[in-house]
């Protein structure tokens, strides 16, 4: 479970957050309201000014972000130098478990070789939520990136089975997530949180 309530002053913008709730979560909102603000906070990007981030009963509000236990996932965060299957098993080595490696590469449609930085912005997002799952990270917060897949759907039921078997945290920033309906949904305004359901 996340539970988030910090307030993030940066420039001129104001975010205030207060976050409770596990599974899938669809974060939307216009351009500009807070929602990439909320995530890099969440992964330790920005810091907070006052109140507290836990993730299942830990305050990681001042962790590094290597050890919050959260990856974030956006359009560019992709290490476009290495290898697919290096990527998905970073920061270890791919035949440490190539058995992990290779569900991961078939659960995510991931049929190519080669580095990172030759695919298309749709191979890397799949090659990006690939390595967040390998590393069993307790929340996987996915900024805008569905959009640039060609078969969203088909990704979205397998984030949705791995949150599952995986016990991970899921919030995922997009305008809608047709066809799947997530446990809970936010709506950010202005830099303020309201919970829908």
């Amino acid at each position: 479970m996340i539970e988030a309530d910090f307030t993030v002053l940066r420039d001129s913008f104001r975010l205030n957050s207060s976050f409770h709730d596990s599974g899938i979560t669809l974060l939307s909102g216009e351009n500009g309201s807070g929602k990439s603000t909320f995530l890099n906070a969440l992964a330790g990007f920005i810091p907070v000014q006052s109140g507290k981030i836990r993730l299942n009963g830990r305050d990681v509000t001042q962790a590094e972000v290597q050890r919050r236990g959260m990856v974030l996932v956006t359009s560019s965060s992709y290490m476009g130098n290495l290898g697919v299957d290096r990527h998905i098993a970073f920061p270890g080595k791919p035949d440490r478990d190539p058995e992990r490696v290779r569900e991961l590469r078939e659960s995510f449609g991931i049929d190519y070789y080669g580095k990172v930085g030759s695919l298309s912005m749709g191979q890397r997002i799949r090659v990006s939520l690939a390595t967040a799952f390998y590393r069993r990270a307790e929340a996987v917060l996915i900024d805008e990136a569905l959009s640039n897949l060609s078969e969203p759907m088909e990704v979205l039921g397998e984030i949705s089975t791995m949150s599952g078997s995986l016990k991970a945290d899921v919030i995922i920033v997009a305008h809608s997530l047709p066809e799947i309906r997530p446990d809970h949904h936010y709506v950010m305004e202005n830099g303020n949180m309201r919970r829908e359901y």
